[in-house]
């Protein structure tokens, strides 16, 4: 995504509107029991978006020399609703890399999961959204819009990409989308055809907070220096944690029952190293030998920007 300030210009009507699941409570457990039952999620769907998600990571993240955020699931989705739309070969090498056989069945699957996930609640929330943008010259079917908007929960627009308010509009959805949080201005050109859009928004609570009082200032050490930024601070005094070769894993509860994994390489051990491949990328999510004992966290603070060129790194996957 680029920088800058999203032009506001008065926002269009998409072609099909999109009603998001039900917000449930966080204490209403049978509502949540009840999604779950509905919205079946096949293992071998886990599985396929495990390795994708393995795969890529390593892909994108494996040359990065600055502080890198990539969301496998945002890429996944986006593949996907390009995947139901299209035909032939392309389709057939969309869903190879997404670990998939039909794309109905992908759609699906992409559908309930979705409604596993959504969190909107008081104290959580966890929105993807999803948007298709057309050209407004384009001849396209109602079922690949239905589909978006089903199993997807996409917006779709008709546009002209040649027009430079396009960009700005594409901008101002995920700004809203995000809660403020992103303000992107998306180039456009009279060649564009289509452009599909994801975001992830993840709003919540740490399930035993860190105290204001203990965040202090101390070193962070960079691969390209040290710098002094604020560190959230506590110590757990039994805890669970795993030792892997090469890293120690760790992770803290979140009260949308989520948690965030942290993972923290041996002294001496580079972050590339560890993403090396896709295996590797899996070993330190789901190998190591499992510890009990105190858990000292010193967690810094920091936000920064990431911008990515996937074309090329899909092409070697």
């Amino acid at each position: 995504n680029a920088s800058g300030t999203v032009k506001r210009v008065e926002m269009i009507d998409p072609i099909l509107t999109v009603s998001y699941p039900e917000a449930i409570g966080s204490d209403d457990l049978e509502a949540d029991r009840m999604v779950r039952d509905q919205n079946p999620v096949e293992e071998s769907f886990l599985k396929a978006l495990d390795h994708f998600s393995y795969s890529t990571s390593s892909a994108v993240l494996k040359n990065s020399e600055e502080n890198a955020n990539y969301s496998p699931l945002s890429l996944y989705y986006a593949l996907a609703i390009a995947g139901a739309g299209a035909g032939g070969e392309t389709q057939s090498q969309i869903l190879d890399l997404l670990g998939a056989s039909d794309s109905g069945e992908l759609s699906v699957q992409c559908g309930n999961l979705y409604r596993q996930l959504y969190l909107d609640h008081e104290i959580s929330k966890l929105k993807i959204a999803n948007s298709v943008w057309m050209d407004r010259e384009l001849d396209y079917k109602n079922d690949f819009i239905n589909n978006a908007a089903k199993n997807f929960y996409a917006s779709s627009y008709l546009v002209d990409f040649a027009d430079e308010s396009t960009g700005s509009l594409m901008g101002q959805w995920i700004e809203e989308n995000t809660n403020g949080t992103l303000s992107p201005i998306l180039p456009t050109n009279a060649e564009q055809i289509l452009s599909i859009i994801n975001t992830v928004y993840l709003y919540d609570e740490w399930t035993n907070g860190f105290n204001d009082e203990n965040t202090a200032k101390d070193i962070f050490h960079a691969p390209d220096g040290d710098i002094a930024v604020d560190f959230m601070n506590k110590t757990d005094s039994s805890a669970g944690y795993t030792k892997g070769e090469g890293f120690l894993r760790a992770s803290l509860g979140l009260k949308g029952n989520g948690e965030m994994v942290f993972i923290l390489p041996d002294e001496g051990r580079s972050i590339s190293g560890l993403l090396d491949s896709a295996e590797s990328v899996q070993e330190l999510f789901e190998e190591g030998e499992n510890g009990h004992g105190e858990v000292v966290w010193k967690l810094p603070k920091f936000n920064f920007d990431a911008e990515y060129k996937l074309v090329d790194v899909l092409k070697t996957l």
